[in-house]
């Protein structure tokens, strides 16, 4: 059944007084005589019979009955206090997958497709006795001062928002949401329900942020409905507000320090024997071009690992991690100090 249908049956419902008030707003008695004359109507048994001048109102009110978004669209609007006259449900048409859609393709770790379909929707219909022509809003569209600084403020947040890259926090967006995504870290579970519950805190509290989230939805045609798109939303904005961390600063080069003591005047002894000066040094680094290697070959093993495979995934990232952090602590280990045994120095000098 068409949405004319459904519209057509609802307003056969109302009372023959509205119907005819409703007919005649923009047809007269005569016409409305005229089209009955000419028109037939068919009973539940599929026989045609003359229409009445009751089933052509029925039909004409029918037409001037539409939801408050298609009065919206004919540059009309409700009229203050009216409520509508019927409440039903009409077909509308999306392109975004249904909910179940979008689990099960979260499931499989793939993106929903689109899927064009019809869905049903609870709709509220108003005569066109209810309208009136929709006018801008006059220049002294504010009833108070405080209404003055609400809305000043408002666009004041919206400026802030426009100087923020929004290519860059949608980059930033989806690389956080696939991160949280493949994630079995509990503390990155942690860190998705706290940065939600910040974004919905702050969507209610901060104009900024509000009006930053209004400018994403519109970038990505789509609503920030779930917590974990929330969350991800919230992280890709502190990573972009961040400072930058300066470089670090090279380490200076390692310095040999030999330490000189004056001697006291010594009587005349027998001279010591001659032994060489040993010399110690710090255990060796360890071979950080090795460390590299392995480094190398865990990440590796870890991007073989298929997504569908967590528990794998989990252990070749541990291994890798391992890796990275011990070329970091090679290449950061300061150089060996020489260390001079000055009692073989001194015995040296009194030979």
């Amino acid at each position: 059944m068409t949405n004319e249908q459904i519209i057509l049956n609802e307003a056969a419902k109302l009372d023959p007084a509205t119907l005819h008030a409703i007919a005649t707003a923009h047809h007269t008695p005569e016409q409305i005589a005229a089209i009955a004359a000419k028109a037939t109507t068919t009973d539940d048994d599929g026989n045609e019979k003359p229409a009445s001048v009751a089933d052509v109102e029925a039909v004409l009110a029918a037409d001037e009955l539409h939801t408050i978004a298609k009065w919206n669209s004919l540059n009309k609007r409700i009229r203050t206090g009216e409520k509508s006259l019927i409440t039903c449900y009409l077909w509308k048409y999306t392109t975004k997958p249904s909910k179940e859609q979008r689990e099960a393709a979260e499931a499989e770790g793939k993106e929903a497709a689109p899927a064009p379909h019809f869905y049903p929707t609870k709709s509220y219909l108003f005569s066109c006795l209810q309208v009136e022509d929709a006018k801008a809003a006059p220049a002294a569209r504010f009833g108070s001062v405080a209404e003055i600084m609400a809305y000043n403020k408002k666009l004041a947040a919206e400026r802030k928002a426009a100087k923020i890259d929004l290519d860059k926090l949608y980059t930033l967006y989806t690389a956080e949401y696939s991160r949280l995504y493949n994630s079995d870290d509990p503390d990155d579970e942690k860190a998705e329900q706290n940065a939600a519950k910040v974004f919905d805190d702050k969507s209610q509290n901060d104009p900024v942020f509000h009006a930053l989230v209004d400018r994403m939805i519109q970038k990505m045609d789509d609503f920030i409905s779930s917590d974990r798109e929330a969350a991800a939303f919230v992280l890709a904005l502190d990573k972009l507000n961040a400072p930058e961390q300066p470089a670090p600063a090279p380490a200076p080069a390692p310095v040999v320090i030999e330490e000189r003591h004056e001697l006291p005047e010594l009587v005349h002894v027998e001279p010591l024997p001659k032994k060489p000066a040993k010399r110690t040094t710090t255990k060796p680094q360890s071979n950080a071009a090795a460390l590299k290697q392995t480094e190398r070959k865990a990440k590796a093993a870890f991007l073989a690992v298929p997504e569908t495979d967590r528990k794998a995934q989990a252990e070749a990232l541990s291994a890798w991690r391992k890796a990275r952090k011990d070329v970091a602590e090679a290449e950061n280990a300061p150089a060996a100090v020489q260390q001079l045994d000055f009692a073989s120095i001194a015995a040296g000098l009194l030979a």
